[in-house]
């Protein structure tokens, strides 16, 4: 079976290219993400793991790892269940009518905004938010006044 951060990782690069440059990964995020995927494993190996997916919601930038299995006895799992609900942001069960059961871990974002390149003065920008329903995250947009903008037409 594919290992959890080889998924992630092709998860994690789709997503960059569709988030654009306004984007960037923080590679301490992204090393204790790697550090889940190596629990998740474990976890996989240990209910006997049918399938498992990955992938990163577009909506919150957030990454979910998601198991699916027909056996899953909490009762009887390891303390690394509980490693990774501890670092989960989100935990969701499901099953379908094949009586597999899925389990899906969120994990919080490994993105932050990128810094920009020269440095505005803040005196002379007019900032807007775009809340579009067609976007799930706040688009910020700064755009430079013109000098003699602010003075009144008389």
């Amino acid at each position: 079976m594919e290992k959890c951060f080889d998924a992630v990782s092709t998860a994690v690069e789709e997503a960059e290219e569709k988030f654009g440059a306004g984007w960037v990964i923080v590679d301490e995020y992204y090393k204790v993400l790697e550090h889940y995927c190596d629990v998740f494993d474990m976890l996989a190996a240990e209910v006997r793991a049918i399938s498992f997916r990955a992938y990163v919601d577009e909506c919150d930038m957030t990454v979910c790892a998601e198991i699916r299995t027909h056996l899953f006895d909490i009762s009887k799992t390891s303390p690394v269940f509980f490693e990774l609900i501890r670092h989960a942001s989100k935990l969701k069960f499901s099953s379908d009518e094949n009586s597999e059961l899925s389990v899906a871990f969120t994990f919080p974002t490994i993105w932050k905004r990128a810094q920009q390149k020269e440095k505005l003065q803040p005196q002379k920008l007019f900032r807007f938010y775009d809340y579009s329903l067609n976007s799930c995250f706040i688009q910020t947009k700064i755009i430079p006044l013109s000098r003699g903008s602010s003075q009144r037409k008389q």
